[in-house]
C-alpha cells in the first residue's frame, strides 16, 4: 500500500472517530465505507512504521494524560492543556469511546469533571515552647549586650580625654548620634522584617539576628579601635531589635489571647532580662577594666548559644497555614516609616494605648548617657556602672515578678499608673543623687516601675489578635514606633545633657523622663477599666498549625513546643 493509500485510511479513521466522539449509546455509529477509499479495509492495515505510530498514539497518548494528571506535575498551561482535557473528558465516557476522546476534545469540549477536593485536617492549637525555654533565651539575649555595656563609653571617654576639651559632652553626643543612626535604619527596615516573620516563620529570624551580631563583635576582638567599635554597635543596634520582634511575635502566636497571661509571661521575660543583664554586667565591668577584647570574646560566646538554643530546642509557632505570601518586589513597598500608624487607626482604645506606649519608649532614649551622668556627678568608672547596673537589673528583675500580684490587686489600668509614677519617682531620686548611696537607694522606686509596660504591651496584642492583625505585622508596627522615638530620643537626651551641663543641671535627662512618664501615667487613667480588658469571643479562623504537624512533632519528642 503506497503512502497517499496509508494516509486516506488514517483520515477515514479520524473521521470515524471523531463523529463518534459525543454520540449517546444507542445512536448508529458512523462507518467508513472502505469503497471509497482505494486499498482501505481492514485486511489492508497500514504496515509502515509512520502510521503504526500514528495509531498507537492515538490510544498512547490520552493513557499519558491521565498519568500526568494524576500525579499532578508541574505542566506548563499551554503545552499539556490538551492533554489534561482529554484525560478528563476521557472519564466520562464509555471505554468503548475513550479511543477517540483525545483527537475530539480538542475541538469540541464537553463538561468536565470538578475533581474533589482532598478534605483539610482541622486545626490544632499552637504548640506552647516551654516557658523556661522563652526566659533562658531573654535572658542569654540581654547578657550579650550587658557584658559589653561599658565598652563603648569607656573607649570613647578615654578617647576624648586623650585628645583634650570636654570629653563628656563630645562622648554624650556620639552615642547619642549613634543611637539615632541606627533606630533610623530599623525604621526603615522593620516592616520588611514584619513581612518576613509572617511569610517564612519566627526562627529564621531568631537565627539570623544572633548569628549577624557574633560576626560583628568578633571583629571588635581582631581589632579594638573606636571607629571599629562604633561600626560593631551601629550594625548590633540594628539587628538586636529584630531579633525581639520575632521573640515577641513567637510569645503572641501563643499567648496572644489571654491578655492576663501575656502581661504575666511579659514580666517574667523581663525579669529574665534584667538577671541576664545585670550579671552579665559585673562580668563585663571587669573584663572590660582588663582589656576591650575579652568583652566582646564573651558576648560571641553568649550569642553562639543563643543560635544553637534557637535552632535545636526551639519550635516553629507560625503554622504553615497562618504564613503570608512574600514576593521579593514587595520588599521596597515594605520600607513603610510611618507603619507605624497603623496603631492609631484601630479605634480609641488602641490608639491611648499606643500612645502610652509611645511615652514609655521615650525614656529609652537615655541609653548609656547614664553612664557619663554618673561619671559627671560621682566621678564612677566602669567598675562601679558594671555594679550599679547588676544591682538595678536585680532589681528590675524582681520589680516584674510582682506584675502579676499587682494586676490581680489594682487592676491593669491601676497597676500601669502607680508603676509608671514609681519610675518617675526613681528619675527624680537619680537626678538629685551626688553619692553612691543615694543613687542606690534609688533602685527601690525603680524595681516597683519596671513591669509598666506589661499591661500596655499585653492589652496592645489582645486587641490586634481580637481584630486578626497579624502578629508579625503588629511587631512591625511597635518596632517601628519604637524606631521611631529612637531616632529623636537620643539626639533630644544628648541636647538637653549639653544644656543642662552649660547651666550647671547635668542631670536634665533625668528630670524630663520624670514628667514624660508622667504624662503616661496621666494618659493611662484616660482609658476605661473596660479598655484594659479582652474580649469574650473566642479564638476564630486557624489555630496556626496544621494537624499533621502537631501530631508529627509531638510523636517525635513526647512534648509538643520543642524539635
Amino acid at each position: 500500500m503506497s503512502h497517499h493509500q496509508e494516509s486516506h485510511c488514517m483520515t477515514s479513521y479520524y473521521s470515524e472517530a471523531r463523529a463518534n466522539t459525543f454520540l449517546p449509546p444507542s445512536a448508529p455509529r458512523v462507518r467508513a465505507d472502505p469503497s471509497r477509499r482505494p486499498g482501505c479495509s481492514h485486511s489492508s492495515l497500514p504496515r509502515s512504521p509512520l502510521a503504526i505510530i500514528c495509531l498507537v498514539s492515538l490510544f498512547v497518548v490520552p493513557a499519558c494524560g491521565h498519568v500526568l494528571v494524576g500525579q499532578q506535575w508541574a505542566l506548563g498551561p499551554h503545552a499539556f492543556a490538551s492533554v489534561k482535557f482529554a484525560a478528563a473528558a476521557s472519564r466520562l465516557k464509555p471505554r468503548n469511546e475513550q479511543a477517540s476522546i483525545f483527537c475530539s476534545a480538542v475541538d469540541e469540549p464537553g463538561p468536565v469533571a470538578e475533581p474533589t477536593p482532598a478534605p483539610t485536617p482541622a486545626p490544632t492549637p499552637v504548640p506552647e515552647p516551654p516557658e523556661a525555654l522563652l526566659l533562658l533565651l531573654a535572658g542569654l539575649q540581654s547578657s550579650c549586650f550587658g557584658v559589653i555595656s561599658q565598652a563603648l563609653p569607656a573607649a570613647l571617654l578615654a578617647a576624648g580625654a586623650a585628645s583634650g576639651g570636654n570629653e563628656a559632652v563630645r562622648t554624650a553626643t556620639i552615642l547619642g548620634q549613634l543611637a539615632s543612626a541606627s533606630a533610623a535604619g530599623e525604621l526603615l527596615l522593620s516592616g520588611t522584617f514584619g513581612k518576613l516573620s509572617d511569610a517564612y516563620g519566627r526562627k529564621p529570624l531568631l537565627i539570623l539576628s544572633p548569628a549577624a551580631c557574633v560576626f560583628a563583635r568578633f571583629v571588635v576582638t581582631l581589632n579594638p579601635t573606636v571607629p571599629v567599635l562604633l561600626g560593631a554597635r551601629f550594625v548590633t543596634s540594628l539587628l538586636v531589635p529584630m531579633y525581639w520582634l520575632s521573640f515577641q511575635a513567637t510569645i503572641a502566636d501563643c499567648f496572644g489571647r489571654n491578655t492576663t497571661k501575656l502581661a504575666v509571661l511579659g514580666s517574667r521575660v523581663q525579669a529574665a532580662m534584667g538577671l541576664g543583664y545585670s550579671l552579665s554586667s559585673i562580668v563585663g565591668g571587669l573584663l572590660t577594666a582588663v582589656d576591650v577584647r575579652l568583652a566582646y570574646a564573651a558576648s560571641c560566646a553568649l550569642g553562639a548559644s543563643v543560635m544553637m538554643l534557637v535552632a535545636t530546642r526551639l519550635r516553629e509557632t507560625l503554622g504553615l497555614s497562618r504564613r503570608k505570601p512574600f514576593h521579593p518586589h514587595e520588599a521596597l513597598s515594605s520600607v513603610q516609616p510611618l507603619l507605624f500608624l497603623s496603631l492609631f487607626r484601630r479605634g480609641w482604645d488602641m490608639s491611648r494605648l499606643s500612645l502610652v506606649f509611645l511615652l514609655q519608649s521615650t525614656i529609652n532614649g537615655m541609653g548609656d548617657l547614664w553612664q557619663v551622668i554618673a561619671r559627671e556627678m560621682r566621678g564612677w568608672g566602669a567598675a562601679q556602672c558594671g555594679q550599679f547596673a547588676a544591682l538595678a537589673g536585680i532589681a528590675t528583675m524582681g520589680g516584674t515578678l510582682l506584675t502579676a500580684p499587682g494586676m490581680r490587686l489594682l487592676g491593669p489600668r491601676g497597676f500601669t499608673v502607680a508603676s509608671n509614677g514609681a519610675s518617675a519617682a526613681s528619675a527624680v531620686m537619680l537626678a538629685h543623687a551626688h553619692t553612691t548611696p543615694t543613687a542606690f537607694a534609688g533602685v527601690l522606686p525603680m524595681a516597683l516601675g519596671s513591669g509598666k509596660v506589661q499591661p500596655v504591651n499585653a492589652r496592645i496584642t489582645s486587641l490586634a489578635e481580637e481584630q486578626n492583625v497579624p502578629q508579625g505585622q503588629l511587631a512591625a508596627e511597635r518596632s517601628t514606633l519604637n524606631a521611631v522615638v529612637r531616632v529623636l530620643s537620643p539626639t533630644l537626651y544628648a541636647w538637653l545633657f549639653a544644656f543642662g551641663g552649660r547651666r550647671g543641671v547635668v542631670a536634665a535627662p533625668f528630670y524630663f523622663s520624670a514628667v514624660v512618664l508622667i504624662l503616661a501615667a496621666a494618659l493611662s487613667l484616660t482609658i476605661p477599666s473596660s479598655g484594659w480588658k479582652e474580649s469574650a469571643t473566642a479564638p476564630t479562623g486557624d489555630a496556626g498549625v496544621d494537624k499533621t504537624e502537631a501530631e508529627e512533632v509531638t510523636g517525635r519528642t513526647g512534648k509538643v513546643g520543642l524539635a
